[in-house]
Parts: structure tokens; C-alpha cells; sequence
């Protein structure tokens, strides 16, 4: 499993911060046909989040956690995630705002844990692990040295 925290964001910096960081996982784990589905649910998350806070300067934190079979988004250290899970439990197709509803629709799961101190989304993709073929490095690297 592999993490990507990004600490003290602000409403301010918050959506490019974890543009970048959905970015840097779909180029890393070769889920390129996967980048609009991810980033855009995500910026929908933090426009239900902008929405819910009482300032632009709140610190949250938010985590990627790649695995196996997903990529697992934890949104923490913000006051109002419970509002923000409610919001998306009731979105409907025919609200007037669509943001709850979209990202219901592009994640797979959502989930409060810790007494509502955390909230976790799961997107169901399957990265690629890059392997390092070390008996291939080696081989390579003993044709160098005996043709020197």
C-alpha cells in the first residue's frame, strides 16, 4: 500500500494540492483513464466541504491510500465531515445542487469512522505496480562491466 498525505490544506490551496496529488497516483500507477472520474469527484468533495466550513482557513488533512484493488481517500481533522456524509447520503439525481450527488455517483463507498472524525471514501480501480526485475538489472549491469 502506498500513502500520499497532504497536510495543513486550506480551502485556499485545497483543490490544486490534491489535483496534484491525483495527478502524480493516475501517472504513477497507470490509471490515466481514470484521472477525469478521480479528480473530478474530488473536486466536488471539496466544494461540499467549502460549503460546510465556516472559513476558508480551517487545516484539514486529507490521505490517498493506494492498494490492490482501490484507492482509499481520508478526509480528517475537519469539524463538519458528519454534515458533509449526510449530504452525500441524501444527494439525488434531481437536486438543484449536484455536487453530493456526483461524488456519491464517482466514488464507490463512503463511510464516517472514528466518531465522525474521519471520513473515507473508496474508489475501486486497479492500479499497476511497477516490479523491479532485479535479476534483469543484474544481468544487465554484469554484460556492462564484461564489456569494458
Amino acid at each position: 500500500m502506498y500513502n500520499i498525505e497532504l497536510q495543513n490544506l486550506t480551502l485556499q490551496d485545497a483543490q490544486n494540492r490534491i489535483l496534484g496529488a491525483v495527478e502524480n497516483i493516475c501517472d504513477s500507477f497507470h490509471l490515466d483513464e481514470q484521472f477525469g472520474t478521480i479528480s473530478y469527484g474530488m473536486h466536488e468533495l471539496m466544494s461540499l466541504v467549502e460549503r460546510c466550513s465556516e472559513t476558508q482557513f480551517t487545516n484539514f488533512t486529507v490521505n490517498f491510500y493506494v492498494e490492490s484493488d482501490r484507492i482509499s481517500v481520508q478526509l480528517l481533522n475537519f469539524n463538519s465531515l458528519t454534515e458533509v456524509a449526510q449530504m452525500i447520503d441524501k444527494a439525488s439525481f434531481n437536486d438543484a445542487d449536484t455536487a453530493a450527488f456526483t461524488v456519491a455517483c464517482l466514488t464507490d463507498k463512503h463511510e464516517l469512522r472514528n466518531n465522525g472524525q474521519e471520513l473515507w471514501f473508496d474508489i475501486m480501480v486497479t492500479p499497476t505496480f511497477d516490479t523491479v526485475d532485479r535479476a534483469a538489472i543484474l544481468q544487465q549491469n554484469t554484460k556492462k562491466v564484461e564489456n569494458l
